[in-house]
């Protein structure tokens, strides 16, 4: 009787082959050798949370001399997103006059913008690919592979991992003169490469409307612009439950909240370490220093614009890492660290937090 955790779908095999060699550290990724399976799968791992990409290009306007580089890293359904906003910000700064006076003098005409890939696409597991590696290695197999396809209950109705991402470098440029560009045009390319095309265009339409009394480009969620199939969301329609108004100052949507509450766990990985196992032994005092460092109103105080403890409350980082601690419960996913200095942990985050801006 074959085992019901073993899996004989191609697209599953491709999951788990990739899940388990995929490395906890940056790693080159080539995803256009990859089989269409494969990106699939790869497509899905980003989208479930599990993987982050880090990709690097160059922008261009025809006839414009100044060029954009970028890097920038995402992972879940919304990380592209988020991280190409300040990338459009910046490109629309540069060409905005350009832009402008084309469409002017160009009915329904766009100008051209280029693109190029400047480094190999990089690869790692996120903290939660790791603890999926593990659940996978520990005979999980079936579970791992429902919650990234959304398959079966209950992870048929599961939250989307929204996800988080950021631009690690951003460089304005210009040149003698317009550069002899040879690349594809953006409306023509795959992947990622066409979610960050959508996201700009949309984005200096709306400039565009705004100048000709349209809609205001104040809360123009670039976050949420594009979010193109191959940029690593398995569902359109689930984006789409982000709605327009998720990334609006001062309004906090769990879209918006949840990312925010999953960097600054992150941020404090070493406190959270140290902390957890003494409010577990319920060592006195313990309760009240996780309370004052992972306490909804101290989370919602760090993160500000108006953010209150309700809306972290309602994240699944809050309720499923933080929450069960103030009961005593061990919290999801918890392993008890080894020893380990909580201070040199911290140390270690804020110093590759400071190398990433470089």
């Amino acid at each position: 009787m074959p085992d019901p955790n073993v899996t004989t779908d191609a697209l599953d095999q491709a999951l788990s082959a990739l899940l388990s060699s995929i490395p906890p550290n940056w790693k080159p990724l080539d995803s256009d050798a990859l089989t269409a399976t494969e990106q699939e799968a790869l497509k899905l791992l980003t989208g479930a949370g599990l993987a982050e990409r880090r990709f690097g290009f160059r922008l261009c306007l025809l006839g414009h001399t100044v060029i954009i580089e970028a890097t920038i890293t995402a992972t879940g359904e919304q990380g592209l997103g988020q991280a190409v906003e300040p990338v459009a910000n910046a490109a629309w700064q540069a060409w905005a006059d350009e832009y402008r006076k084309y469409v002017g003098h160009t009915a329904g005409g766009r100008p051209q913008i280029h693109c190029e890939k400047t480094e190999s696409e990089m690869g790692r597991l996120t903290s939660y690919g790791q603890e999926a590696l593990a659940d996978l290695q520990s005979g999980q197999e079936k579970m791992v592979l429902d919650f990234i396809r959304r398959r079966g209950m209950p992870f048929s109705v599961r939250p989307v991992v929204a996800g988080e991402g950021r631009a690690e470098r951003i460089r304005v440029e210009r040149t003698a003169s317009p550069l002899d560009v040879k690349v594809a045009n953006l409306s023509e390319v795959t992947g990622p490469l066409a979610a960050i095309a959508e996201t700009l265009n949309k984005l200096f339409e709306k400039h565009v409307a705004a100048a000709a009394g349209g809609a205001p480009p104040e809360g123009h969620d670039a976050a949420n612009a594009s979010q193109a199939p191959d940029a690593g969301e398995p569902s359109r329609a689930l984006a789409k439950t982000a709605g327009p108004k998720a990334k609006r100052r001062g309004q906090w949507p769990v879209t918006r909240t949840q990312p925010e509450v999953a960097r600054y766990l992150s941020e404090r990985q070493g406190q959270y370490n140290d902390l957890v196992p003494k409010c577990l032994a319920r060592e006195p005092g313990a309760k009240k220093k996780f309370q004052d460092v992972f306490g909804p109103s101290a989370i919602a105080g760090a993160i500000g614009d108006r953010c209150e403890k309700q809306n972290v409350e309602k994240t699944d980082t809050y309720e499923k890492r933080i929450k069960p601690v103030f009961s005593g419960q061990a919290p999801e996913g918890w392993r008890p660290p080894k020893q380990h200095d909580a201070e040199l942990d911290d140390d270690i985050s804020r110093m590759h937090r400071e190398a990433g801006r470089g």
